[in-house]
């Protein structure tokens, strides 16, 4: 949350985004996907400056991650839904990385995890997950 909220028009690239962890300053290009740069290429972007710019002046550049809870459990609230928090859909899009197959280093890759012990804490490991590891047993 931290990265997304820090970005700046700078940040988006045609193919990439480019995340800057706030705490080392390192950086990692994710590719956008297709249907995230039509969207973007349709946004009334600014062309520098921060995406999410707070309206606190110089003290707070940017839109702080409790301003973004807030909002999110607001229009939770009002549409009914429980248990949706700011991780939620960084869970998901692992998840859903892990169900397509795709190689768990790559998935580190791209979330920006180091270990894989702190990307596994985002993997949701549903029945037929266990199912399907059983059923390769030669047994």
């Amino acid at each position: 949350m931290g990265e997304a909220i820090a970005l700046k028009a700078e940040n988006i690239q045609e193919q990439f985004i480019v995340f800057t962890k706030t705490k080392t300053g390192e950086t990692r290009a994710v590719p956008i996907h297709p249907k995230l740069r039509a969207i973007l290429a349709e946004a009334n972007l600014p062309i520098a400056g921060y995406l999410f710019p707070s309206q606190g002046g110089k003290k707070l550049p940017h839109i702080t991650r409790q301003v973004v809870d807030k909002e999110l459990r607001a229009v939770c609230d009002g549409l009914g839904i429980e248990g949706v928090g700011t991780h939620s859909f960084r869970r998901t899009a692992l998840t859903a990385m892990k169900d397509a197959n795709t190689p768990i280093k790559n998935i580190a890759a791209i979330s920006g995890h180091k270990s894989l012990n702190e990307l596994a804490r985002y993997l949701e490991v549903s029945e037929g997950d266990k199912q399907r590891a059983i059923a390769v047993l030669p047994y």
